[in-house]
Formats: C-alpha cells, sequence, structure tokens
C-alpha cells in the first residue's frame, strides 16, 4: 500500500510539477540568461533556438513532440520592452490556470481582437506589466489550438 500511494505521489508533482503557472511565468521574467538557461534545463527543456535579430535578442528552449510540444522563451530584449517571457503549450487547462492567477493578482483585459490570421488575442495589464494571450487555431501544419502566452513590460506610445 505505501508503495502505491508513493507511486501516486511521485506521479502527481511530476504533473504539477511539469504545469506552467503565473507565478512561474514573473520568476522567468526576473531572470537573467544564465539563470533561465538553469531554470530550463532543469525543468526538462532542451535547447531549441536563439532568436535575435535588430528588435529582439532569446533564447528558447522546447520539451515533448507534436501537440505535447512546449516552448519557453526568455528575451532580453523585446522590441525595446527589455525582458519578456513567452510560453507555448497546447495545454488548455494550462492557460486556464495562467488566466485564474492573472486576474487574481489584479490584471485587466484592456484588447481583445482577431489578427489578419485569424489568431486571436487577449491583452491584460497591470501597470507597466502586460500578460498577452494568443490563440492560434488548427492549420494546415497542426490540427490543433496552440496557445502562446507572452509576459513582460509594456510602454504607450
Amino acid at each position: 500500500m505505501k508503495f502505491v500511494f508513493t507511486l501516486l505521489l511521485i506521479s502527481f508533482s511530476t504533473i504539477a510539477f511539469s504545469q506552467m503557472t503565473f507565478t512561474e511565468l514573473v520568476k522567468i521574467y526576473k531572470m537573467d540568461m544564465d539563470q533561465f538557461k538553469e531554470y530550463a534545463i532543469s525543468r526538462g527543456y532542451e535547447f531549441h533556438d536563439f532568436r535575435k535579430d535588430e528588435d529582439l535578442n532569446g533564447v528558447r528552449y522546447s520539451k515533448g513532440e507534436g501537440k505535447e510540444t512546449k516552448y519557453l522563451t526568455l528575451y532580453d530584449n523585446f522590441y525595446g520592452n527589455g525582458n519578456t517571457v513567452e510560453f507555448q503549450t497546447c495545454v488548455s487547462s494550462e492557460l486556464l490556470k495562467i488566466k485564474t492567477k492573472l486576474k487574481k493578482f489584479g490584471y485587466t483585459l484592456y484588447e481583445s481582437n482577431f489578427m489578419e490570421n485569424k489568431i486571436k488575442y487577449d491583452d491584460y495589464k497591470r501597470g507597466v506589466l502586460k500578460l498577452s494571450i494568443y490563440t492560434k487555431p488548427p492549420n494546415d501544419e497542426n490540427n490543433y489550438v496552440i496557445y502562446e502566452i507572452s509576459f513582460g513590460k509594456y510602454y504607450k506610445n
């Protein structure tokens, strides 16, 4: 019986540990690149690619395959706005957990619309911080919905 209980506890911990939360996004946002690398690797992510041009500078990690693939990216420059963290998943329960905490921390929806390629976006803000949720519908490449969550500072023009 102890063995079964221990096995269930380990399974639950593994599932809970791998879920992204709003608190984790904030924690990652405050990291430098070296801390982020250690964080991503310790959570089972592997290096995927660099994202660098005149507007952004970041590193992306991934884990899983196909519909189970998750991406985690930290930018230390995102269109002049400093640190920004992006998380991509197909797991709707992760998105719902993040949205629930977001509202508890006082973020409010200030813009919701569709982009030209049928991607829906919702922007939440609190002070100078913004969390954007992009919902990408199934397409020719993927037959499933993809959620991309971006968290960082924004500046009014």
